[in-house]
């Protein structure tokens, strides 16, 4: 029987209990940050230090603190880019780069000691020259779906989504 917790799960017990969710969890973990070794880079709002607006709690993207960067293993993937057009006419176009899913195991938000929120940014390393950064619009707290848990007995995972942001906006 399971033990722990105020509400011990017990609807997979009979093939699935903690120990062997333990297991499998470190088997992906060790999977996805020694073979795979993807990484982000992870730029935390710092409420504290950011001003804001008294009345409405805006402010300015030059005004916003961050947090020291932290280097977080993952799994990512980058959306295609998209050719879109300033008007309608669509003479003067731009390249888009596509948005960024990356998934990241609550035992590594644990030990590095930080969390995702709305408006955090995150660096993608492109190349020797370019980091590429994205803002975070879903920080992937309220998924628990099949697919985002263990044979649906719990969570061990979020996936997180972020649209690229202009060099102008955030520079590192």
């Amino acid at each position: 029987m399971q033990t722990g917790g105020k509400y011990p799960i017990t609807r997979n017990s009979l093939h699935f209990d903690e120990s062997m969710f333990q297991m499998f969890s470190e088997w992906a973990r060790d999977y996805t940050e020694t073979h795979i070794n993807q990484k982000v880079i992870l730029y935390q709002v710092d409420y504290i230090r950011t001003n804001t607006d008294d009345l409405y709690g805006e402010t300015q993207a030059e005004q916003i603190k961050y947090k020291s960067p932290i280097e977080l293993p993952c799994r990512y993937k980058i959306d295609k880019s998209t050719n879109e057009a300033y008007t309608k006419s669509k003479n003067a176009r731009y390249k888009q780069v596509g948005n960024i899913t990356f998934s990241v195991f609550e035992e590594t938000l644990k030990e590095y000691k930080c969390d995702i929120k709305y408006g955090d940014l995150v660096g993608v390393i492109a190349d020797n020259k370019t980091l590429i950064f994205f803002e975070v619009f879903d920080d992937g707290k309220a998924n628990f779906s099949n697919t985002e848990t263990m044979f649906g007995y719990k969570r061990f995972y979020r996936n997180i989504k972020g649209s690229a942001i202009d060099e102008s906006v955030f520079n590192g």
